[in-house]
């Protein structure tokens, strides 16, 4: 499904994986791409690994890239990259990982995007919640374009009385739950499904007089399926699980009745857009989801309440459902005005606005470092290609050849040692030797300088860089502070990883700094 052009195209839109496995590149970004493509913007997908292959290229021949879910050091960095060379970055977000959780905090998640955001000229979001959100982090334009409906809706695959024949007097109701098993930060997915037990047993004690009721889950084979299995037979819920596989859901919601959506009330599950409900409606499923869900004006189809839900079944009338659930559709349709809000986002990137000429790097001679904690090797490999430096410290863990390289820090000789590769020694002591505001003496082969915490004493013969300090007490107990107040995780080893990049931050000062 990615779209190849033969000409050079003007505007790049990358994802870290072009495959209709994605689901966001599946529901979201091809239907969105083909729409401003046929409005004439002459647009590429790209994958992330291919967007780090042809950055120089990019650079040189594109207006804008716009990126979905840029979450890894690799594509902030190429983000960077063609900001400083004058292109339009767009970022576009359809998941809040801006949201707290325990997870987001401990491994400092938001602290990626919130760079990313600082990269943007424009912003574009999947939901309101989402975009009122972001508002009170950046000064940005952020504008609203949702997934579009199903592309079923635009597809007479079978008679419409036949399509709505699961509706004529049914003797078993199918409930259908679908999804992500799971989250690595947040507790969604199964645990959404779990905490409806009572939900499903009420709606199974209101209605066993009438009808046999079933439930299928349909999500990824993980192991926490069998206990869900087991919570809900023991309940006295007849519950199946079926792999999910696309062609296999869309058979399930066919032959479904309702499709439960469980939700919670953090900011992660209230951004999500309407895919799954209106993918419930567009195949004649009604849906239940939980009060003060984001699902809340989509209409008399989307039921939150169980005696609503029974009652509409007990009165069952064919013609009513399919009303309900129309009236929905329109309703969503409406709400979401895709065409409309992709013709305009595509009218203004085809007039070619000029981006901010105001560089990232405050100083266009500063050259940048890569602080890598937990980079991956890519990453590392990437940053050189486009004339980083990386720098790291003992007991990151990360094995690489470093052109920085913290290699101890003792507090009680108040001494720090760096060892250098060739080409960052000769960097960095010519730069010394040619800041006239720096206090220094010697040569570059022996090189000596002072500020007003550091002395800093280099060799040419080990490549390497040794400091003391001679106002410890002070120095340390400000990158103490500053580790603590800039640090998102809470345990003590990642405590100490902070306070090593604040140290090789002020170290590094005559370089532009980016951490992992």
């Amino acid at each position: 499904m990615a779209t190849m052009l033969e000409s050079t195209p003007d505007v790049y839109w990358v994802l870290s994986d072009v495959s209709d496995k994605n689901a966001g590149y599946r529901l979201r970004i091809y239907p969105i791409c083909q729409k401003l493509i046929a409005l004439g913007v002459n647009l590429q997908i790209l994958s992330e690994q291919e967007l780090a292959q042809q950055i120089t290229k990019i650079a040189k021949n594109a207006t804008t890239v716009i990126s979905s879910k840029p979450g890894n050091t690799r594509f902030y960095l190429c983000l960077k990259y063609l900001k400083q060379n004058n292109i339009r970055v767009i970022i576009d977000l359809f998941d809040n990982y801006f949201s707290w959780s325990p997870l987001i905090h401990h491994y400092g998640v938001y602290w990626n995007w919130l760079r990313i955001l600082n990269l943007a000229s424009d912003v574009i979001v999947s939901t309101s919640f989402l975009k009122n959100s972001l508002e009170h982090l950046t000064n940005t334009k952020i504008r609203l374009i949702s997934d579009p409906l199903p592309g079923i809706l635009d597809k007479d695959l079978v008679p419409d009385n036949q399509a709505w024949a699961k509706w004529q007097s049914p003797s078993r109701i199918e409930l259908l739950w679908f999804g992500i098993s799971s989250n690595p930060y947040y507790s969604v997915g199964l645990d959404d499904l779990l905490s409806w037990v009572n939900v499903v047993e009420a709606i199974t004690k209101q209605l066993n007089h009438k009808f046999d009721l079933s439930l299928t889950i349909c999500t990824k084979s993980v192991a926490d399926i069998e206990v869900v299995l087991h919570v809900f037979n023991r309940y006295g819920i007849n519950t199946r699980f079926v792999e999910w596989a696309e062609d296999v859901c869309d058979s399930l919601l066919e032959a479904s009745h309702i499709v439960l959506i469980p939700t919670k009330l953090n900011g992660f599950s209230l951004s999500k857009t309407h895919n799954r409900c209106s993918d419930a409606l567009a195949r004649r499923c009604l849906v239940l989801t939980s009060p003060n869900s984001p699902y809340y004006q989509y209409g008399s189809a989307v039921l939150y309440s169980v005696n609503q839900l029974c009652h509409l079944l007990l009165t069952l009338e064919q013609s009513t459902i399919k009303n309900l659930i129309n009236s929905s559709l329109q309703r969503i349709n409406d709400l979401i005005d895709f065409d409309n809000l992709v013709t305009q986002f595509g009218l203004e990137i085809t007039q070619n606005i000029t981006p901010s000429t105001v560089p990232v790097c405050s100083n266009a001679h500063t050259r940048s470092v890569l602080i890598a904690c937990r980079t991956n090797i890519d990453a590392i490999k990437f940053s050189r290609t486009i004339d980083y430096f990386v720098a790291s410290f003992e007991g990151s863990g990360l094995k690489a050849n470093f052109d920085i390289y913290l290699q101890s820090f003792d507090l009680e000789s108040q001494t720090i040692k760096l060892v250098f590769s060739d080409k960052a020694y000769d960097y960095f002591t010519s730069s010394i030797i040619g800041n006239i505001d720096l206090e220094w003496s010697g040569n570059k082969s022996n090189l000596v300088f002072i500020t007003d915490f550091w002395r800093f004493v280099f060799d040419i013969t080990s490549l390497s860089c040794v400091i003391t300090m001679p106002n410890s007490a002070n120095c340390l107990l400000e990158l103490s502070t500053i580790a603590r107040m800039t640090c998102f995780h809470s345990n003590h080893l990642d405590l100490w990883i902070s306070m090593h990049v604040e140290i090789l931050c002020k170290l590094l000062k005559l370089f532009e700094c980016d951490r992992d």
